[in-house]
């Protein structure tokens, strides 16, 4: 159905009906059926549903849309609220002159102005630099921000490596990559007497790129210690005793950069001393073997040292029984020592034998002595 015609109706064409008088006529009445079919058409159903008149419904529309934010006009936009312009891109102004058919955008360095394509209709040369050399139909590259490309032809999995002066094709090697996240890892105290109690023990880490996180765990706890605020050197908060020779405990690092997690690992063993020394013959006993003059924690009885006793002293070496009997070579012969069993007690109250060795005789001078 045609809506009914954009005009207002007069006395003319709707005449005023008398009763009685005024003959129906059928221009008339479809006059008035067109009217009230546009006007429903227009209002709909039920104009009223929500708000109680049409009126009412269109103030309310318009107080909507007066508290609306109205855009900004700024930088890039021009014109006025009713006929916006684009005056810039990424504020950077754009000339006022019309373009002709088949221009392009050109930045000459003060606004983006219409100007023919390369080789068009009596244009200019393209203008090429920086990055790019050649004429209109030829561009090369020749540089990647400013920075100097190689022209060496690339082979098949080859890489553009910065190496210092030019971007050059070539091969990304192991020895090339500069991992996201690497560091050390240092327990200060790494060996312990069976039964000494390490307390709170502290580390050291270097790292490559500073972690945004770096968490300290052991083998023997299930709380995770955050020293993230005190990446390179931090202790654990906990103590840490072991009763049996060659127990250990193990600690993690774990440090996080993004998405790289890596994780280093540090142990604590305990061991036993090895003593030696030089005193006059016949000595033995826990207290003379502990309070010789050298003595080393280790979990092994190798050891190679030199001594010098005197006309009237002799060497002495002791180790754990439990290691087996030792060779001994003195100045690289072997023999020269009588073995004792002695039960010896550390500093921490363990307990177990240990083996004495005396040398046979007595004033060897300076003399390098070799336990295996």
């Amino acid at each position: 159905m045609l809506k009914y015609p954009a005009q207002i109706d007069t006395t003319q064409s709707l005449p005023t009906a008398i009763d009685n008088q005024t003959p129906v006529q059928g221009l008339i009445f479809n006059k008035l059926r067109d009217a009230v079919l546009s006007i429903e058409s227009e209002l709909g159903v039920k104009p009223s549903a929500t708000y109680s008149t049409v009126k009412a419904r269109i103030d309310a529309l318009e107080n909507i849309v007066g508290n609306l934010q109205i855009i900004e006009l700024d930088t890039d936009l021009g014109g006025d609220l009713e006929h916006p312009l684009v005056i810039g891109f990424q504020g950077r102004p754009v000339s006022t002159v019309p373009p002709q058919q088949g221009d392009v955008y050109v930045w000459n360095g003060i606004a983006w102005t219409p100007l023919p394509p390369p080789g068009g209709g009596g244009g200019s040369d393209f203008i090429v630099g920086g990055d790019l050399s050649g004429g209109n139909f030829s561009q090369t590259v020749i540089g990647l921000r400013g920075r100097s490309l190689d022209n060496t032809a690339p082979t098949k999995f080859q890489s553009l490596i910065w190496n210092g002066l030019v971007w050059k094709p070539g091969f990304v090697f192991e020895d090339l990559l500069i991992p996201a996240l690497t560091f050390t890892f240092t327990a200060n105290t790494t060996l312990a007497e069976v039964n000494q109690t390490i307390t709170t023990p502290s580390f050291t880490a270097t790292y490559f790129t500073t972690p945004s996180s770096v968490i300290l765990e052991d083998d023997l706890h299930s709380t995770p210690e955050d020293v993230t605020s005190t990446p390179t050197s931090f202790s654990s908060g906990f103590n840490f005793i072991k009763t049996s020779f060659g127990d250990i405990v193990t600690f993690t690092l774990t440090s996080a950069q993004d998405v790289i997690i890596k994780t280093a690992t540090q142990t604590i063993t305990w061991g036993q001393k090895l003593y030696w020394g030089v005193d006059i013959a016949g000595q033995t006993g826990s207290s003379f073997i502990t309070g010789l003059s050298n003595s080393q924690i280790t979990l092994t009885r190798e050891k190679v040292f030199t001594l010098s006793p005197s006309s009237t002293q002799k060497i002495y070496f002791a180790c754990r029984s439990a290691y087996g009997t030792a060779s001994l070579f003195v100045n690289g012969l072997s023999g020269g020592f009588t073995k004792t069993v002695v039960a010896v007690t550390n500093s921490f109250g363990f307990t177990e034998n240990y083996d004495l060795y005396e040398s046979d005789n007595l004033g060897l001078g300076s003399t390098t002595v070799t336990v295996l």
